[in-house]
Parts: structure tokens; C-alpha cells; sequence
């Protein structure tokens, strides 16, 4: 089984973009985000998928 490898966002009201319009680090204008709003969906997302390097 091959993982693709994502990345994890967590903000209540945010998306990727809006951070980097502030930030400028141009790793928010990748579209390999999962979005989760709450602490909740991120333990979640943490115990379905695990982490990877």
C-alpha cells in the first residue's frame, strides 16, 4: 500500500492561501493540504492516517 503524503492544516476559519498572503512562505500555495478546523478532526486525521516523515 503506497501513502501520499499530505499536508495538515489546522485552523478554525483559515484556508492554506489566506496564511500565505500574510506569511509569504510559499508551502501554504501547495494544494496537498487536509484541512481540519478543531482539535477534535486533528486526533483524528492523526489516529486514521499516523504520522510520516
Amino acid at each position: 500500500m503506497e501513502h501520499t503524503k499530505r499536508l495538515l492544516f489546522l485552523d478554525d476559519i483559515r484556508y492554506p492561501i489566506e496564511v500565505y498572503h500574510y506569511t509569504k512562505q510559499d508551502v501554504f500555495l501547495r494544494k496537498d493540504w487536509h484541512i481540519v478546523r478543531n482539535y477534535e478532526q486533528f486526533v483524528n486525521r492523526i489516529f486514521e492516517k499516523g504520522l510520516r516523515k
